[in-house]
Order: C-alpha cells, then structure tokens, then sequence
C-alpha cells in the first residue's frame, strides 16, 4: 500500500496497531500493538520514503526482520531484503504464470488441459484487470506506470519550457 499521512502519525506516536493493517508475525499469531522506539520510527519512515511503501506496513517489515534474527538497532536493511525478496518472488511467479500460458503442453502434459485452462484463465483474469481489483487498471498499466515514475528518493526531473538544445529541464 501507499503511503498514508495518518498512518505516518501514528508511526510518530510511537505505538503502532498491526491489526488495523491485517499484520501477523513470522509464526502467524496476530499482533496487538508494537511500541517503538525514536530509532524505530526513524526506521520505519526511511524505508516508507525508499520504497514508496505504507509507513505501518514498514513497521511489519521492522517486526518481520527482528522475528527473523536481526538485530534490534539494526533492522531496516534486513527489513528492505524482506519486502525486495517478497516482490522478487512475486515477479518470478507472474513469469512463469506467463509462461505456462504460453507453452500449456510442457507445464500440463498429458491429460491436463484443466490445469492449462485454470492457468490460463487466471493468466487472462490478471493482465486484464477488473474494475474491484486496483482501481480497474490491469496489470501491464500498473507496471507502466511504475516505470514511468521516477525511482523512490531520487531527483525528479520536469521540463520548464525553454526551447535550446540543453535547457528546458530542472532537477529538482
């Protein structure tokens, strides 16, 4: 999810509901609240301004990666694997997802056109999008639009209107 200026203050207080954001720990149990501390909150909203992630979904990311061994003080990087691992996975699914809809007979052979037909189905379901699921955009348009913005924390550029070979453009 975005990020959510009512969440960032509530990151701010210092105690933060999982709940309220569906957040379980590693081991599945359901998470009450999280007391953080000044460095903790400091944490949270580094990796919300990074990644362009919901600061209480940084914060789950925080608990994830001390649950997994990191230490306290030094969580947020361990914390940035976990969510770029998450969305490796997530690519590496859809890849082959696509290409099992491309090749049916080598990932369901012999005698499984159900499994080709439900893969594809899905497949066809997720590229083109319904109007419940991400606002109506499909899949392809969200990727574009992820590409065409510039990466998180980095100088945006913005054309200013001059006319010459070099000018015209402000990095801001």
């Amino acid at each position: 999810p975005p990020p959510r200026d009512e969440d960032r203050a509530a990151v701010r207080t210092q105690v933060v509901d999982l709940n309220a954001t569906g957040g379980f720990s590693a081991d599945g149990r359901a998470v009450q609240s999280v007391r953080l501390g000044a460095l903790d909150v400091d944490n949270a909203l580094m990796l919300s301004d990074a990644l362009d992630l919901n600061e209480i979904t940084c914060v789950e990311l925080l608990v994830a990666a001390v649950e997994r061994g990191s230490p306290p003080d030094d969580c947020a990087r361990a914390a940035a694997g976990i969510y770029l691992k998450e969305r490796q996975s997530a690519v590496e699914a859809l890849r082959r997802l696509l290409q099992a809809k491309s090749s049916p007979d080598i990932w369901a052979p012999a005698g499984g056109s159900f499994l080709a037909k439900e893969i594809e189905d899905y497949v066809d379901d997720l590229l083109r999008g319904t109007a419940a699921a991400a606002g109506g955009t499909t899949l392809v348009g969200r990727l574009l639009d992820i590409l065409r913005k510039p990466a998180p924390g980095s100088p945006e550029i913005s054309r200013t209107g001059g006319t010459g070979v070099g000018e015209g453009y402000t990095v801001q």
